[in-house]
């Protein structure tokens, strides 16, 4: 593949990731509104917004799924290495081979489940029945989405460990492979 056209590939990975982030934001947001409408609304009358429970749980989906990439692109997520900052660095090559394969199969296979469990509970018109009855397949389609784009994070990082021999935490997150 051309480095232009590996350049660009690896540059909408990283604007899709950042927008999969802002859409994440937005959901916490519109949680929040949501909520607090529900709260005034039953303050102020004896019954609550309608579906306002059914909607907030859909969208705290989208809160938890469409960070995952961005969040293994930074290197956020929680870890603890009290033994694998001490193991020499052939040895932390080697786990993190095993471990972003794994993950990456991993990821893979959960981005097709959910894909295919979102179609059926499109084509069969699945919804949370509460208040109001509210169709869950966009929520779901986030959770391929979010596993979609880890996918390619973790297949981004293997590259970089294997090509240019470069531990995740020896990137900055401006200069993996994507830069070269």
């Amino acid at each position: 593949m051309g480095s232009n056209v590996k350049r660009a590939l690896l540059s909408a990975q990283r604007h899709i990731e950042d927008i999969l982030t802002y859409v994440s934001a937005a959901a916490v947001a519109a949680m929040m509104v949501i909520t607090i409408a529900d709260v005034i609304v039953r303050y102020l009358t004896p019954t609550n917004v309608p579906g306002s429970y059914e909607y907030v749980s859909l969208l705290f989906v989208l809160v938890i799924y469409l960070g995952l990439a961005y969040a293994q692109r930074e290197n956020s997520h929680i870890a603890i290495d009290a033994l694998y900052s001490r193991l020499p660095r052939r040895y932390r090559k080697l786990l993190q081979l095993f471990q972003l394969g794994t993950f990456l199969v991993f990821a893979a296979a959960l981005t097709w489940y959910t894909a295919a469990v979102t179609w059926d509970n499109y084509v069969f018109g699945d919804t949370i029945l509460g208040a109001i009855s509210v169709v869950t397949w966009p929520s779901r389609l986030t959770i391929s989405i979010g596993f979609l784009f880890l996918s390619f994070r973790f297949l981004i990082q293997l590259m970089n460990l294997i090509i240019l021999d470069k531990l995740i935490e020896e990137e900055a997150p401006t200069t993996l492979v994507e830069e070269s």
